[in-house]
Formats: C-alpha cells, sequence, structure tokens
C-alpha cells in the first residue's frame, strides 16, 4: 500500500488527507480480489418474510468491481482503475408486496440490488481568512456555501413490481441497469402474509462470499496439495470404493469382516436310518448374527447340501438353535447312508 509522506514546517494540503484515504481504499480493495476473484458476491442480504404483505431484506453487503473515484475525490482527480468494492446494508430494509387486485391473477416481484456510491453529509466549512485569521470564512469565498463531507458506499436495494396476470403467465420484470437481481417473491390474489415459499433465488443471482472462497480453494486444489478438500480424514479420493467400483477386499468394508469362529472333523454312522449329530456349538444365539458355515465329507463320492434338504439329499448341514434358557447357534448335520466317512467343516461370522 502506497504512503503519504509530510515534512515538519511544510504547508499541509488538503491532499495530505485524502490520499492515504485513497491508498487504503486501494490496498483494501486489491486484497478483497485476490481473495474472491473477479466478479460481483453478497454476504447476507438474505430475504425472508415481514409482516403482513412486505419482505425484508436483512443486514449483508455486496462486493463488486469498480473504478476508484469516477468522480473527483476533493482536489484528487477521477481514477477509472478498476478494485474491488464493499457496501454494507446494516439495518434490514422492508419492502411493500401487495397482491392483485383481480381473482386469478399473481405477480412477480423482483428485489435487486447495486453498489452505489454518493457524494453527502453537507456542512457549510470554515475556510482561513487571510485579512482576518482570527475569524474564519463561512464557506468558500464566505458565501455560506454547503459542500459534500463524505463519499458513501451504499448497498443501494430496490424493488420492481411486475405486471399482474393469470397465475402461473404472470412475468419477472428484468433487473435494472447497474442492479443485480437478488429473489422473486410471487404474490397470489387475495394473499395476506408472504411466507417463505414465495421468495425464491433469481437465477442470475450473485454469487455468495462462501461460494466465492470455495472456487478460489478449488482453484489450486489437487493430488498433493496438501488441502483437507483434497482428502479426508488425510485420505485422497483414489483411497475410497467409489459407487459403481468393485472392491479389492470387500471383507473389509465397513470394517467387519469374516471371522472363523469353529473348525473341525468329526463322523457320524447312519446305520440305514436317519442320524442327527451337533458338529459345533457357535455361542449364544442374538437373533442378530451373521454366520456362514462348510461342511464337507471326506469321501468326495457323498454330497453335502449345505441347508436343510431332506427331500434331494441324504446327508445335509445346517445351523439351527438349541433349546433350554439361553439358546445357542449350533451346527447339526444328517446323514441317511449305511456308513459315511469323516466330515470336515468350518464356520465364519460376519464381525
Amino acid at each position: 500500500m502506497d504512503r503519504s509522506i509530510v515534512y515538519p514546517g511544510a504547508i499541509p494540503q488538503d491532499t495530505d488527507l485524502l490520499q492515504p484515504q485513497r491508498n487504503a481504499l486501494v490496498a483494501l480493495g486489491q486484497l478483497m480480489a485476490a481473495i474472491l476473484g473477479s466478479g460481483t458476491w453478497t454476504s447476507g442480504l438474505s430475504v425472508i418474510p415481514g409482516s403482513g404483505l412486505s419482505a425484508a431484506v436483512q443486514p449483508g453487503q455486496i462486493f463488486v468491481n469498480a473504478p476508484i473515484d469516477s468522480a473527483a475525490y476533493g482536489s484528487l482527480a477521477m481514477s477509472s482503475s478498476v478494485i474491488t468494492k464493499q457496501a454494507a446494508l446494516m439495518a434490514a430494509a422492508t419492502l411493500n408486496t401487495p397482491a392483485p387486485l383481480v381473482a386469478g391473477q399473481s405477480i412477480n416481484y423482483l428485489v435487486q440490488i447495486r453498489y452505489l456510491e454518493t457524494d453527502g453529509n453537507p456542512l457549510v466549512l470554515p475556510y482561513y481568512n487571510s485579512a482576518n485569521p482570527a475569524i474564519p470564512l463561512n464557506g468558500p469565498a464566505n458565501a455560506g456555501t454547503s459542500q459534500n463531507t463524505t463519499r458513501n458506499a451504499v448497498c443501494d436495494v430496490q424493488i420492481l413490481a411486475g405486471t399482474a396476470a393469470t397465475t402461473g403467465s404472470q412475468v419477472t420484470p428484468s433487473a435494472g441497469a447497474g442492479f443485480s437481481p437478488l429473489v422473486v417473491i410471487t404474490v397470489a390474489y387475495g394473499q395476506s402474509t408472504i411466507v417463505t415459499g414465495n421468495i425464491v433465488a433469481h437465477g442470475s443471482a450473485p454469487q455468495s462470499v462462501a461460494k466465492a472462497l470455495l472456487t478460489q480453494i478449488m482453484s489450486v486444489d489437487g493430488a498433493g496439495s496438501g488441502l483437507d478438500a483434497d482428502t479426508v480424514d488425510g485420505l485422497h479420493a483414489a483411497s475410497f470404493l467409489g459407487a459403481t467400483a468393485t472392491a479389492v477386499n470387500s471383507a473389509k468394508l465397513n470394517n467387519k469382516s469374516w471371522v472363523l469362529i469353529a473348525s473341525g472333523t468329526g463322523t457320524i454312522f447312519g446305520g440305514g436310518v436317519p442320524y442327527n449329530a451337533t458338529l459345533a456349538d457357535l455361542g449364544p444365539s442374538t437373533g442378530a448374527r451373521q454366520l456362514m458355515y462348510d461342511v464337507q465329507c471326506t469321501d468326495t463320492t457323498v454330497a453335502v447340501s449345505q441347508g436343510y434338504s431332506p427331500d434331494t439329499n441324504r446327508v445335509w448341514a445346517w445351523i439351527g438353535q438349541s433349546g433350554g434358557a439361553t439358546p445357542h447357534d449350533v451346527l447339526n448335520i444328517r446323514n441317511e447312508f449305511e456308513v459315511v466317512p469323516g466330515f470336515t467343516f468350518n464356520v465364519w461370522e460376519w464381525k
């Protein structure tokens, strides 16, 4: 930021006060441009239902790209160089939205905003009187003329009424020159209050400052950027399974896996009559367990059905429940052969 230099004994100039203010304006504008980028943005300025048929624009700010000074600033000439400027709406603004007077009609109102600079706060200033320094002149040439003393940055909020028409055919008015559309408020015949559903953001409304910041961050995001936006808990997007992808190790999804909880061998003789046996006690039954099992006969000519199916196989295995006050899950086997060699079994639980 440029800074003015003054010297002891030098005659003060009005520019000694004006130039530092312009320098600060330029520095702040360049900083905002570096953070936000180029465009028009808003912070706050939400529109909510007011009392009756009215809406209220809440306090907030508008940021725009504009000339440093489009008119002379005191003794400083105008400057057409563009910087980012900001104006604030310090108190809520109430906008009236009367309903149409014809049944079956609706009307659209456009809330529009702009950055506006105006010179104001006029005062009659004392001027140096070389003829009698003890008595200052009353304004320039002692004419009593008032002069503006402040260049105001204004967040100008206005409302434009469209033309009432048959509901569904009403048209939203276009924003005026220099204005940005903010929201559209639709009011129907007979309506007595504005509700949230009547207020819809305009499709060409300025972006929020938050979105501008996100856009700036995304411009440098990417592998190796070191941004949290590029990772989740330190892991890059490549570390996660996409919605249509196939897991390399699906057993590790949800931090669960199939855990072997029982295995062993056994022999069960049928003797020509059905015979049941329990191969393994799998612990208390909770009703929410996910179990998977496999039982094989050491004689490869004998097929073991994995599931209770007496009509299709003569040897089958299944998981059931034992009796008693605290039922347990158990692995059972049934044999209807004369003689069956040994079995091997394994049981896994998803946990």
